[in-house]
């Protein structure tokens, strides 16, 4: 296996199409099955239709299955060691010309082996959008591979350094190369101008870090960030006060970027309201939020499952409407952005205002 330099990624295909790793993962409670009895995800009655129906029984359903690569990539961290990452490439049935591309940061403090439960309800709503979709899976470190890190990052405080924060935002990096070269061989057909990264929660925080946003957990350290993305999904962003965010940290997003959260989405010591404060301090003509004020919408809801909210008292309709308007707003969203036009936030609301469920809404964060 030859080695990724910091400016192009070697690849190793692990398995083909049709086929996963081996490694048995347990599921994380985030990727409990979905109801297979939820019909279409896009429903004229939620939000204004415009490209092809998402169904939401292929979230879980396999069907693409015969679409999807996994591959390993290797490279030299900023320690020297070697470090590898698995990816999930999962194409949608109409990708015999170039497609948008949508690389994929999963939540979680401990990191993943496995790519397969990655985004998976994401991949299939981004697919039957006509986007090409790469879940990535950020693997954990040692104590000693830790300490490695700050070592190399000339890191104080340890213990309080966000690891894989730094390491998501490398691999995500390495994933671009990866995808230019693929590109430039003729083995992937998608369009790199039409680049977006995304994640759910600490995924989320990833994500806008390598939009630029200043990030307190820096611990003196700068971030990684990258000018290739031209849009971003941030599903589940941090708290406003619990990350210690002000407006000066969000002076530097310019690019498009869409916030989806809600009064709901409260996990550990970060609130939903804490949630949707963070949008309040952001002053940008190109980041707009989708928000919802059930409580019933929680945290993995906004990672489009459905079944959370459905436990926590929302009723079947609302909870699969909610999803739709999710996934639905976003799609809208990626395709203004990545348009020749650009992203008109005004346009943009008004096409979905009254279209979205009653405890839904659409903003834009221009002041």
């Amino acid at each position: 296996m030859r080695m990724l330099s910091a400016a192009a990624a070697a690849v190793v295909l692990i398995v083909g199409a049709a086929c996963s790793t081996n490694e048995s993962v347990a599921p994380d409670p985030v990727d409990a099955p979905v109801d297979s009895a939820v019909p279409d995800l896009i429903d004229d009655s939620v939000v204004v239709p415009r490209g092809p129906v998402i169904d939401i029984e292929t979230f879980t359903a396999g069907s693409a299955r015969d679409r999807r690569d996994v591959h390993e990539l290797t490279y030299a961290d900023v320690t020297g060691a070697e470090r590898t990452i698995v990816i999930e490439v999962r194409r949608p049935a109409s990708n015999r010309t170039t497609s948008p591309v949508v690389v994929w940061s999963h939540g979680g403090s401990t990191g993943k082996k496995s790519p397969g439960r990655v985004g998976q309800r994401w991949g299939a709503a981004l697919n039957q959008a006509d986007f090409v979709f790469v879940a990535i899976a950020h693997p954990g470190r040692s104590g000693e591979s830790r300490r490695a890190l700050c070592t190399a990052l000339d890191v104080e405080s340890c213990g309080e350094f966000k690891y894989l924060l730094w390491d998501r935002l490398r691999d995500a990096q390495v994933v671009f190369d990866w995808l230019e070269e693929a590109v430039t061989a003729g083995d992937l057909f998608v369009d790199l101008d039409r680049l977006v990264y995304g994640g759910h929660s600490a995924g989320a925080l990833a994500v806008m870090v390598m939009a630029g946003l200043e990030s307190p957990y820096r611990s003196g350290v700068p971030m990684p960030t990258d000018a290739r993305p031209a849009a971003f999904l941030v599903a589940s962003p941090p708290g406003a006060e619990v990350g210690g965010f002000d407006a000066s940290s969000m002076a530097g997003l310019d690019r498009p970027m869409l916030l989806l959260t809600g009064d709901g989405d409260t996990t550990g010591g970060t609130q939903g309201a804490d949630r949707l404060a963070l949008f309040d301090l952001i002053d940008a003509d190109d980041v707009m939020l989708i928000s919802t004020e059930s409580k019933q919408v929680g945290h993995t809801t906004f990672d489009l499952n459905v079944q959370p909210c459905i436990r926590a008292g929302g009723s079947k309709t609302q909870c699969r409407e909610t999803v739709r308007a999710l996934a639905k707003t976003a799609e809208l969203f990626l395709r203004a952005a990545l348009g020749a036009g650009g992203l008109d936030a005004e346009l943009l609301t008004d096409r979905v205002a009254g279209r979205l469920p009653s405890h839904m809404d659409l903003l834009s964060a221009a002041r």
